[in-house]
């Protein structure tokens, strides 16, 4: 989870015994976090996690060079790659080099040194976290994954999306991966979805529409030809209009739905992009809505936007997800999130979510009822995830919805009429974020939850009026559940930990994060002044991490990570190093400052310098703006200087106990 890293309670509990502990135990952090690895649930009452997100997008946005509030294009992100793309080109033609990618690399960097001179890049992991900050005990992670589809026959072969690292398949099980797009123009991943009647078709959705503050933004649909094989061939980016009008990019895909025997007809459903709920907007993007192509398969797709609401096929509404009938592409039902007044075109009032139904929606212009209303005009309120089971006649249907900060509605009639089954929080506070659910093929009662920390897997088996936890192993933050079409005690979930799999129907799971599985996301990498395997750097939810002297990696503190610095000076066989956590100036819960360590294999001992809850520390004041990620750099002198920006600079010339203003206070004011 994007996560506060100094918990309130506990910094509470540092002033109460004087400061005098120089660092954070890992035991005294046990006290606050038995409910959820990364936050404890005393910060809940300081800072909703929305605005946690909201502070989080800003810092990312203005390393990319987007202003807060303003507008920005995000065709040119794709011109960029594809200029590099003919400029690696031209480089590799001019020396003779062989274009492509190294193989994964060993725990060590000792392979750097084969790297072409022609700008092969080698990875050095980490492949993967090997402690990662997870349920009951410690597992593996990797990165933030978000969406899954297995095979419809073979339970071995799977599909997996990441919020940041492409599209990876296994063949195995899981037992190894494969990334298939990482030439594509788009690595962030919303959806993935196997063709029913040809299993070597597969539609990947890129940007990611989890409606978090970093979920960034696609350029449409593509299709992958020959999946399985060893040689897939890749189609897209796919998204234009018979008008020839781009009417994807810019924006996240939801969910895609294939026809069971005719994948030439596909639905696709948009939504926003990066900033699901942050400050950050493309200009000029295209609405949002329902889309179909019945030329999928075809050289040149096209899409046709359907109206799902009263407004038209001129809506601009984020669908979210979709459902269809299993063997009657005419039922799908559209989870319709709420929103507020837009100045669109046409305009868009305010209006609650919700699901709506089609019986026709292979007709030239099909018809959408509203069934069930979902109160509320934000994510936050209204994002609800579907998932479908067909027995005999009988068609049931899930929905996970935020409302009441965590609903299981279920529909027995093909989502005509819903029946509230559980309001039980599970996905509380973070509901535009953390929602999945899936249901048994063959058992209708049987039904698998996902949600925040209270509930990052849970199982039900009286068609979802409770729900059990099974969540030992798993990193919380639970973005997707796929129960194989073949084998329903084969489950595989997805969460900001990376990929797991279940062989007992959710019983226990197994850690997919693999040396073959890269997803993390780096935030900032700091290297040793003269060893080149020592590096740190900081990760989102996934911990600060070092590759240590002996090139193997580990964990080294929690939560997000964020800049990292090594002192400069450092001698050959030891280390200074600094790194920032999230830093917030929110009154009664100030976190501001940075982390000190000299211990080349410290784990979660880091000493903190800088503010705790309010007044100063160590020369930091608490009530400075703050970004969320505060700057932190090194400069000359031994040891070496540090500095730390809030809106102030700071300067510290031993190790920052104590740490100096050197600039105006504020620098500016706005």
């Amino acid at each position: 989870m994007r996560k506060v890293l100094l918990t309130v309670g506990l910094l509470t509990l540092a002033a109460l015994i004087s400061w005098a502990s120089p660092f954070i135990s890992k035991a005294a952090l046990s006290i606050f976090t038995d409910d959820d690895p990364d936050i404890p649930r005393t910060w809940k009452n300081v800072m909703s996690k929305e605005e946690y997100m909201l502070r989080r997008v800003e810092h990312i946005a203005l390393l990319r060079g987007i202003g807060t509030g303003l507008p920005f294009n995000p065709a040119l992100r794709m011109q960029a790659i594809q200029q590099l793309d003919e400029q690696q080109g031209r480089l590799l033609a001019a020396t003779g080099a062989p274009e492509g990618t190294s193989a994964a690399g060993e725990q060590s960097q000792s392979n750097l040194s084969a790297a072409a001179i022609s700008g092969t890049w080698t990875p050095i992991g980490p492949f993967p976290i090997p402690n990662g900050q997870t349920v009951g005990v410690s597992t593996p992670v990797s990165g933030r994954t978000v969406a899954i589809a297995v095979h419809p026959t073979n339970p071995e072969i799977a599909y997996v999306g990441t919020a940041q690292g492409g599209l990876y398949r296994t063949t195995n099980g899981g037992a190894t991966w494969v990334p298939l797009m990482d030439n594509a123009l788009s690595l962030a991943i919303g959806t993935v979805v196997i063709a029913p009647s040809n299993p070597e078709v597969v539609f990947v959705g890129t940007g990611e529409q989890s409606f978090s503050a970093d979920s960034f933004f696609g350029v449409g649909m593509y299709r992958i030809e020959n999946a399985s094989s060893a040689s897939p061939t890749i189609v897209g980016p796919i998204n234009r209009d018979g008008a020839n009008n781009d009417v994807l990019s810019g924006r996240a895909i939801g969910e895609i739905l294939v026809h069971p025997t005719n994948p030439n007809i596909i639905f696709v459903s948009s939504t926003s992009g990066i900033g699901g709920i942050g400050p950050a907007t493309p200009s000029s993007l295209p609405n949002r809505g329902l889309f179909r192509s019945t030329n999928a398969l075809s050289a040149s797709p096209t899409f046709t936007k359907l109206a799902v609401t009263a407004i038209g096929v001129g809506e601009n509404r984020n669908v979210v997800d979709l459902a269809m009938e299993p063997g009657n592409p005419d039922r799908i039902i559209a989870s319709v999130v709420g929103t507020a007044a837009l100045a669109t075109t046409p305009p868009t009032p305010a209006d609650n979510g919700g699901l709506f139904l089609t019986t026709n929606a292979l007709a030239p212009i099909p018809t959408f009822t509203k069934t069930l209303d979902i109160a509320g005009t934000t994510s936050t309120a209204t994002r609800t995830e579907l998932a479908i089971n067909k027995v005999g006649g009988t068609v049931t249907v899930y929905a996970a919805s935020a409302f009441g900060t965590g609903s299981v509605y279920r529909s027995t009639d093909g989502g005509q009429s819903w029946t509230l089954m559980v309001d039980n929080n599970f996905c509380n506070p973070q509901c535009f974020y953390d929602i999945c659910i899936d249901v048994d093929p063959t058992n209708a009662n049987r039904v698998y939850l996902g949600g925040s920390p209270a509930l990052p897997f849970g199982i039900s088996s009286n068609g979802g009026a409770s729900f059990t936890s099974s969540s030992t192993g798993l990193h919380v933050d639970s973005h997707s559940i796929a129960v194989a079409p073949s084998n329903p005690q084969v489950i595989y979930f997805g969460s900001d930990g990376g990929i797991y799999r279940s062989n007992n129907a959710g019983g226990t799971w197994t850690s997919l994060s693999n040396s073959t599985y890269s997803a993390t996301q780096f935030m900032s990498v700091a290297l040793h002044p003269t060893d080149p395997n020592f590096t740190i750097g900081g990760t989102q939810d996934n911990g600060t991490n070092m590759i240590r002297f002996d090139g193997t990696w580990r964990r080294t503190d929690f939560g997000d990570g964020g800049y990292a610095a090594i002192d400069q000076s450092s001698s050959a066989t030891g280390v200074t190093m600094y790194h920032t956590y999230f830093n917030s100036n929110a009154a009664g819960g100030s976190v501001m400052g940075y982390a000190f360590s000299e211990d080349a294999n410290a784990f979660e001992n880091w000493a903190f310098r800088g503010c705790q809850i309010a007044g100063t520390g160590n020369g930091i004041t608490c009530s400075d703006s703050v970004l969320f990620y505060a700057p932190l750099e090194t400069g000359p002198g031994t040891p070496n200087t540090v500095y730390y920006g809030s809106d102030r600079l700071y300067r510290s010339d031993n190790k920052g106990l104590v740490n100096v203003v050197v600039s105006q206070a504020p620098i500016e004011v706005n």
